[in-house]
């Protein structure tokens, strides 16, 4: 999956919810890239967001890299102000092959960066920063299959800064190893000081994050999901999907960066489901 070929303009203010992509993959070309919103870009992202499913249910000749992302597969320019939830899996029956360096690089919005093998023209080289975004993306464990070479919490890139995760969703399947079965190295951002774990309640807005200081103090271009006032419909402007009926009329409880317009005028909202406190990691 491919939305653009050039780097002639950047994604602003998309979304995308309630999807399961199933992908097997062939990477016989050295790259290729899944993700929730797109597959492989050059392009900055800048207020997307992407809640969906991703199964990798084959890998074809792995002579090459697979990406995959909450939001991109793998992205070669800045991706700013975004968020991306839902899960990651990996159902691949057949191990890594070619050179020792392929593999699957996983990340909550990236898989990683956007190489120049890709086929792009432009941008593919320049150095990209993961600013001011955050995940609550289900990723594998570095044991789940044996061509897993990097797992990201935030996502692959140059530069991360200001971004955070959320740790009970996104490392519930992880054991914190550092290496893969294979005994390769495991890429990740775990530990970056430009990565931060929260908590629910941080992430929520209910505890501070760094001293007195809140998630919205440190995500300066998110706001809360709108809310009706005077005892009006909880939930009017949270979106989840058919399939979570039990998120019907509960407000988004996470930052958010997509506005909608209304009769009311611009309205705060969200699209896609999201773990409610105290939840584990299940929804696949």
């Amino acid at each position: 999956m491919a939305l653009t070929h050039d780097a002639c303009g950047a994604v602003r203010s998309c979304a995308v919810s309630g999807y399961r992509i199933e992908a097997s993959v062939c990477t016989n070309t050295d790259f290729a890239g899944v993700g929730g919103l797109v597959g492989i870009s050059n392009m900055p992202l800048t207020g997307c967001t992407a809640v969906t499913d991703i199964r990798l249910t084959g890998i074809s000749s792995p002579s090459g890299n697979l990406y995959a992302g909450g939001l991109a597969g793998a992205c070669g320019g800045n991706v700013t102000d975004c968020y991306a939830g839902g899960t990651v899996t990996v159902d691949c029956g057949q191990s890594p092959g070619g050179s020792d360096a392929a593999g699957i690089c996983i990340g909550g919005l990236t898989g990683g960066s956007c190489p120049a093998s890709a086929g792009f023209e432009t941008g593919a080289e320049e150095p990209n920063t993961l600013a001011n975004c955050y995940s609550y993306v289900t990723l594998p464990g570095p044991a789940d299959h044996p061509a897993i070479r990097g797992l990201f919490a935030v996502g692959g890139a140059s530069v991360r800064k200001n971004c955070y995760y959320l740790t009970e969703e996104t490392l519930a399947n992880f054991s914190g190893g550092a290496e893969t079965v294979t005994g390769t190295a495991l890429e990740t951002d775990l530990g970056e000081s430009g990565v931060t774990g929260l908590t629910y309640a941080q992430l929520s807005g209910t505890d501070a994050v760094e001293g007195t200081v809140g998630i919205y103090g440190l995500l300066t271009g998110f706001r809360p999901v709108s809310r009706e006032t005077g005892g009006g419909t909880p939930g009017k402007y949270s979106y989840p999907p058919a399939s979570s009926p039990e998120l019907y009329g509960v407000d988004y409880p996470f930052p958010t960066v997509l506005v909608r317009a209304t009769e009311e005028g611009e309205r705060h909202v969200h699209y896609g489901r999201w773990p409610r406190p105290g939840e584990t990691a299940h929804h696949g």
